[in-house]
């Protein structure tokens, strides 16, 4: 609230009569006090200084202490990596010769006049590495240390309302903190400088409430935890639930506030919603309000789910469902401009872990952008949240500061189901109880390839090592259940893909044997993308370090590789398999918790085209059908419309669309007959005969029952199968299925060299099989000719 003061004069004649109007003044002037402040905005207001990632920045004052274009004053792209705009010394983390430059940063800004009497923060998304910040020339706080984490200074009393004010800013590469370098600067990935996600400032109102945390479960149940700033006098908080349109649920719950309180607690039931899982991302707004009688004071939203995360001795489960991590490691990470990124690629990023069937990310190895994990709580994945540390962990100290820091940005995230302190011994066990302090959902705290918050995170096992883990009758396994349940198996990082060389080739038969143990949890492929950075100072050149580097999935601007397909393939929760019925496809459920009847399966019948023609494929007809009431787990039978057996189509391509509407797999199977009736009708004609028939019989399936001999060609027929061999040239003229030609045909092709002269064919017949063998005779030069002559 503004204070106002007011100003008279007196004459000691009319001492009397001044004191009852300034009486009188005082009482207008605080009426209009309380006037302006309901008037004021009582929602948290953003200025942003920066601009809001790649492809949006704003140019700020700048010079580098070290390397290139070093003691320069001129301007650099605010976010950004200053590495990738000229300045300073590349570094892959592996490096033991670290480049140390600073970067100083200057800009100018407005504050607008209406925030006078507000609380205004100065928010810095993201800096690398340590941070220090002075506003008109006044040191802001402590110096902060640490890249990848939220971090804010109050500068109400900094700052020059309504005017001019100067921001300077030194980035320092390289930390005062050992243990922050250890953690951060010797990772294997590209270590970088500058201030790389964006900085803006947050007003509020003088009475707020600065923090809530929400553990909202599956059955509608809702716990909030809230932290007042700056309260005067007693309060209330008023919480309820909305839906994303602002859309008003009945109830609400109100707490009371003290003035001196560290926080408030808020409980309340919820009817009418629906919970949040990977396959149905369901999400809601929670309301909060601070009052004082009829006055709001302050009012902000939060967006959440409803869902419930529990690490059981048979499994991960959510809602009440086992469910299995298909997952990726990804780093925050683009060729063109280092970690910094925006909201459209952080979304394409999702929706490709998304298109690979996967339900689950792993934040390898420190938190992401916060648009990252809004892009996963809308599409539905998993995360696993981690605190940097590859193989070193932060010292307590600043370790306890980041780990506040990270839990606090992300723990209404209901994407966000695990933590992780560090990475392959980069732990520090000292800060395990740290993220239960921040987080009332208890979320359970993995050491990656250890054993911690109730899994074995084992990295790259070998089978006979996943083996070993699975199997509880192994030495390990029993001493292990002497002390407690065994832990749930789910390696954090498995087929390292250097090269595109393993994450796809060997997947299915890992994965396989993990589903079908109950102790398995899931597993996190490494790599997302290949890591490879646009050089500055080679001309754009991609660099990956060596092999360090190039371990995706992808290609580094998300190229497809045979690798995507495979993984999209196997990670496929719905898949078609063989049927004995002509009449039906049976389908196998792999969902967590969905049921196939609320999956569709879309038909399109294909004309391919022939040998040696344009390659454009033709549709005759397309449909879809619901699909059958099959639980996770289980098998049902597609009974498939008579349209399929009716057109003379070479193919027929099925495409599963989950609930959402996204196309979660597609197969192509050749065309047949699929009437029952048809087939049975097929099976009764008699063998053709004509002149030159070498061997007879009745129509089977898998056999040769007719070879024939006429016109300079050989006639094969296994039941429905036939092909037809040019006998001068050794051509396979035509193949056939059931009176229909295949493409696979008019060869074999020369690939290179001069046209056989001719070929010598020889077939037999031998117990219902057939050989057919092709002799081909090379052509003579010309040069060869004469010297022969």
């Amino acid at each position: 609230m503004r204070e106002t003061e007011i100003h008279s004069r007196a004459g000691e004649a009319r001492v009397g009569q001044l004191i009852l109007c300034c009486l009188i003044w005082a009482l207008l002037g605080g009426v209009w006090l309380s006037s302006a402040a309901n008037a004021d905005p009582v929602e948290v207001e953003r200025l942003l200084l920066s601009g809001s990632g790649l492809g949006d920045t704003k140019d700020w004052e700048f010079s580098i202490s070290a390397g290139r274009r070093a003691g320069e004053t001129t301007t650099i792209p605010v976010p950004s990596q200053w590495e990738q705009h000229g300045f300073g010394s590349y570094n892959y983390g592996h490096d033991t010769a670290k480049s140390r430059e600073q970067g100083e940063y200057r800009h100018r800004f407005h504050v607008p006049a209406s925030w006078q009497g507000r609380v205004v923060d100065l928010v810095f998304e993201g800096s690398m590495t340590d941070t220090r910040a002075r506003v008109n020339g006044v040191l802001a706080g402590p110096t902060h240390r640490g890249s990848f984490y939220r971090f804010r200074y109050d500068v109400t009393p900094l700052l020059r309302f309504g005017e001019e004010n100067l921001l300077e800013v030194t980035v320092s590469k390289h930390s005062s903190d050992r243990s922050v370098n250890r953690a951060e600067r010797n990772a294997d990935y590209w270590v970088f400088g500058g201030i790389f996600r964006p900085v803006s400032l947050e007003s509020r109102p003088p009475e707020s409430i600065d923090h809530v945390a929400i553990d909202a479960r599956h059955d509608g149940s809702l716990r909030l935890q809230a932290r007042p700033r700056g309260l005067r006098a007693p309060a209330e908080l008023h919480a309820w639930v909305e839906r994303l349109d602002g859309e008003r649920f009945e109830g609400s719950r109100v707490a009371q506030v003290e003035v001196d309180a560290p926080h408030v607690k808020l409980a309340m039931r919820q009817a009418g919603v629906s919970p949040w899982s990977a396959e149905d991302p369901q999400l809601y707004r929670l309301a909060v309000e601070l009052r004082r009688g009829d006055r709001v004071l302050h009012r902000s939203h939060h967006r959440f789910g409803f869902r419930t995360v529990e690490v059981r001795p048979e499994g991960l489960w959510v809602n009440g469902h086992r469910v299995m991590l298909k997952g990726v490691n990804r780093h925050a990470f683009w060729p063109a401009s280092g970690r910094t990124l925006n909201r459209e690629l952080d979304r394409r990023d999702a929706e490709l872990i998304k298109a690979m069937n996967m339900n689950a990310v792993r934040a390898s190895h420190y938190p992401p952008d916060q648009s990252f994990l809004e892009a996963c709580d809308e599409l539905g994945i998993y995360v696993i949240d981690e605190l940097a540390g590859w193989h070193d962990a932060y010292g307590s100290w600043v370790g306890r500061q980041l780990v506040r820091e990270m839990v606090e940005r992300d723990v209404n995230h209901p994407s966000v189901i695990l933590w992780s302190n560090g990475n392959e011994g980069g732990w520090n066990l000292t800060l395990d109880d740290e993220f239960g302090l921040h987080d009332p959902q208890g979320r359970a705290v993995l050491h990656p390839d250890a054993i911690a918050g109730g899994f074995y995170t084992q990295h790259y096992p070998s089978w006979d090592e996943l083996e070993s883990w699975l199997d509880p009758g192994t030495l390990k396994n029993r001493w292990l259940s002497l002390r407690g349940a065994l832990p749930l198996v789910m390696p954090t990082e498995l087929l390292h893909g250097l090269y595109d060389g393993g994450s796809g080739a060997g997947l299915e038969t890992f994965w396989s044997r993990l589903r079908a143990s109950p102790r398995a949890a899931g597993a996190f492929l490494w790599s997302f993308t290949d890591e490879a950075i646009e050089r500055t100072d080679r001309q754009g050149a991609l660099d990956t370090d060596g092999n360090h580097a190039p371990d995706g999935v992808l290609g580094p601007y998300r190229e497809l590789s045979a690798t995507y397909y495979a993984v999209r393939e196997v990670f496929s929760p719905v898949v078609l398999t063989a049927s004995e019925d002509p009449a039906t496809i049976e389908v196998e459920n792999r969902f967590d918790a969905t049921d196939l009847a609320r999956c569709t399966f879309r038909w399109e019948l294909l004309e391919l085209p022939d040998p040696g023609e344009p390659p454009e494929v033709g549709r005759l007809d397309h449909g879809e059908l619901p699909g059958p009431p099959t639980a996770p787990g289980e098998r049902g039978r597609l009974a498939l419309p008579k349209a399929l057996g009716a057109a003379a189509a070479d193919a027929v391509r099925w495409t599963a669309v989950d609930p959402m509407g996204r196309e979660v797999s597609s197969w192509t199977l050749p065309q047949r007959d699929l009437r029952a009736e048809l087939v049975a009708e097929q099976r009764s004609l008699p063998a053709q005969s004509a002149e030159g028939v070498v061997a007879e019989g009745v129509v089977t399936e898998g056999v040769v029952t007719e070879a024939v001999v006429a016109e300079q060609r050989l006639s094969l027929r296994a039941g429905d199968h036939g092909a037809v061999f040019d006998l001068e040239s050794g051509e396979l003229l035509t193949l056939s299925h059931r009176g229909r030609e295949l493409s696979l045909a008019r060869g074999p092709r020369l690939v290179g060299g001069s046209a056989p002269a001719g070929a010598q064919v020889q077939h037999e017949v031998v117990d219902e099989q057939a050989t057919v063998d092709v002799s081909y005779r090379a052509q003579e030069s010309a040069a060869h000719r004469l010297d022969r002559a």
